[in-house]
């Protein structure tokens, strides 16, 4: 079970725990749930399009086909995430 803890200063309690924690800032919960190292190369080993978009994601940074955060901003359409 999850245990709730409020202000955030409390993330640096949970960082070192190994359970679920909820954590309220300012009225909105986050959960915080840690997870095994290798439980994310497991993810992306029994999925091919996340493999996919991986590799694509690193041809991209070794051609320098990358863009700022600002770039990406500006190329986002007004309205889009509305």
């Amino acid at each position: 079970m999850a245990k709730k803890l409020d202000g955030t200063e409390a993330i640096q309690n949970v960082l070192n725990e190994n359970e679920d924690t909820i954590i309220d800032i300012k009225g909105k919960q986050f959960l915080i749930h840690p997870i095994e190292k290798n439980e994310i190369q497991t993810e992306i080993e029994n999925n091919p399009e996340l493999q996919k978009m991986i590799e694509r994601a690193n041809q991209d940074i070794a051609t320098g086909n990358v863009f700022t955060t600002e770039e990406m901003l500006e190329s986002i359409k007004p309205g889009a995430f509305t």
